[in-house]
């Protein structure tokens, strides 16, 4: 409760008018500790200070840069320290306005269209490099499109090469058939003329035993094995193609 009523009171507890100034100049006291007399006039609070709360008020942060001068000064042209001061408030409003100002200009500006440049220059520089990225995407996709067709032609040409090979082989299985039956077919009227006719010096020569090994050829046996797709899943598809590029930012 104490504090608020402090603070209600502003830095000063009183401020006395400049005809009680006049009339009491013998002992003016301090208004902020209102028992040593006044020797300082502050003109930003407009409070009267002794010689030790004048060094507190210019050290205090909310006050530090307060007008100080001379309460003698002060009480010989009240309204010209009152002019004087707004001169010099108009003053440093102005002097502040141009450092601000400067420090746009100077420093603010500057900094900032440098970022920006910085930034189109990022754009620029992710464009440049994601075109890179693409090409060579591009380069990778058409190199696996060529190796899975050159291994496509190459697997239907070994498979057109392999049945023919195999028919070959079978041809001339047929052939060897085609000679043994032809072969059979002259023995077979050989012994029907034997028969025919009546030999009376028939003998065992005459007689060929039809063996097994010499009239079955050698056959081919062979097996057409299927096709049998890969996986299309995207874990083995990226096996092939890549890790994929992406962009990243903050």
């Amino acid at each position: 409760m104490s504090h608020r009523k402090n603070k209600n009171k502003g830095l000063f507890r009183s401020k006395k008018t400049t005809t009680e100034i006049t009339e009491g100049q013998h002992f003016l006291e301090c208004d902020n500790c209102e028992t040593k007399p006044a020797q300082f006039h502050c003109k930003t609070c407009q409070g009267h200070l002794c010689d030790d709360c004048r060094k507190i008020h210019e050290t205090k942060r909310l006050t530090q840069g307060h007008v100080i001068i001379l309460l003698s000064d002060y009480i010989a042209d009240p309204v010209g320290c009152h002019q004087e001061e707004e001169d010099q408030c108009a003053c440093k409003i102005r002097q502040r306005l141009k450092a601000e100002r400067k420090e746009i200009d100077v420093y603010w500006l500057p900094l900032l269209e440098q970022m920006r440049d910085e930034e189109r220059k990022k754009q620029s520089c992710i464009s440049r490099k994601v075109e890179k990225i693409k090409d060579k995407v591009e380069e990778h996709f058409d190199n696996i499109i060529d190796k899975f067709t050159e291994l496509k032609n190459e697997s239907l040409i070994k498979l057109e090469e392999d049945a023919e090979n195999a028919s070959d082989a079978i041809d001339k299985t047929i052939d060897e058939i085609e000679d043994k039956i032809e072969l059979l077919g002259n023995r077979d009227r050989e012994i029907e003329d034997y028969l025919d006719e009546e030999y009376e010096d028939m003998h065992e020569g005459m007689c060929m035993p039809n063996k097994e090994g010499r009239l079955i050829p050698k056959r081919v046996s062979y097996e057409v094995h299927k096709f049998c797709p890969g996986s299309l899943d995207a874990s083995c598809l990226l096996q092939v193609f890549g890790d994929r590029p992406y962009v990243t930012w903050q």
